[in-house]
């Protein structure tokens, strides 16, 4: 099984770096250097897996990453009152999403490359 090395943001980087980043906000928090509600960081959760998934080389696993990286935006968005939105008003973010994952599949065929005429 040979490693692609032009393949940089694999899976296992990013729950690497997701566990160092992780260690080092509950490091701040204990140290009392910040203060860290982390029971408002629940919608990081599907952003972080939907993230992982989204650099895998299955385009399954591509398709739903992206699927759970947009609806974990639409949490955090709707959860923290982002821009002035909240779970009533945030909904037409999901309608762009969904529109926007549709174009994204529609430029990627089935063994994941881009199509279009530069193709050669």
């Amino acid at each position: 099984m040979s490693k692609n090395p032009r393949r940089l943001l694999s899976p296992q980087l990013i729950a690497g770096l997701v566990l160092i980043s992780l260690g080092i906000l509950f490091l701040l928090d204990e140290l009392r250097l910040i203060y860290v509600d982390f029971g408002d960081l629940w919608p990081l959760i599907p952003i972080v897996i939907g993230l992982a998934n989204l650099f895998s080389s299955d385009l399954r696993k591509r398709k739903s990453g992206a699927w759970l990286t947009m609806f974990g935006f639409w949490l955090a968005i709707s959860e923290w009152e982002l821009f002035g939105l909240d779970w009533s008003t945030s909904w037409p973010l999901i309608i762009i999403g969904v529109g926007l994952l549709i174009i994204w599949q529609s430029l990627v065929d089935p063994t994941g490359r881009r199509t279009g005429r530069d193709d050669a």
